[in-house]
């Protein structure tokens, strides 16, 4: 898989329209995701092209980059990581989902390619921004303000 500024190429495992969410399948495919699976990306419009065909390759603009991962033991390519004790990933675990693997390890060390998902909800927002309302102009700006600042410490953070 070619990475340039998060976008991939893939082989489309069926018919993929341009602007659709697309999950990794085993192999170094992409498939159209469903209603309750995961995206890894979304297919890009490229040389005026509206669709992929089966078997084609697909640029894909990913949600995020792909990361080297320790595995707590061996699992498939394809197969949906979780978060396991000591910073390693497994496919078996009580853990919450961490990504997909692109590949497959043999055993505990092995170092593999993962796609990190996004969690979802709301995650590490601070419950007064998730909640936040207003109802004047001026409480709408002081909120907009405190909510500003707690999003730049949490990025500071994450750097």
């Amino acid at each position: 898989m070619l990475i340039v500024d998060f976008k991939a190429s893939f082989t489309a495992s069926e018919d993929i329209p341009a602007g659709s969410r697309v999950k990794y399948v085993a192999g170094g495919g992409v498939a159209l995701a469903g209603a309750a699976e995961k995206e890894v990306g979304i297919a890009i419009l490229h040389s005026g092209k509206s669709s992929y065909a089966s078997g084609s390759q697909v640029g894909v603009q990913l949600r995020a980059l792909p990361v080297l991962c320790q595995a707590a033991g061996a699992f498939a390519d394809g197969a949906a990581v979780q978060r396991m004790a000591s910073g390693l990933v497994d496919d078996a675990g009580s853990g919450a989902t961490y990504g997909i693997a692109t590949e497959a390890a043999a055993a505990l060390g092995d170092l593999i390619q993962v796609i990190p998902l996004a969690t979802g909800g709301t995650g590490a927002i601070p419950a007064d921004i998730a909640t936040a309302d207003a109802t004047d102009l001026a409480t709408a700006e002081a909120l907009a303000n405190a909510c500003k600042a707690k999003i730049n410490a949490l990025l500071a953070a994450l750097r």
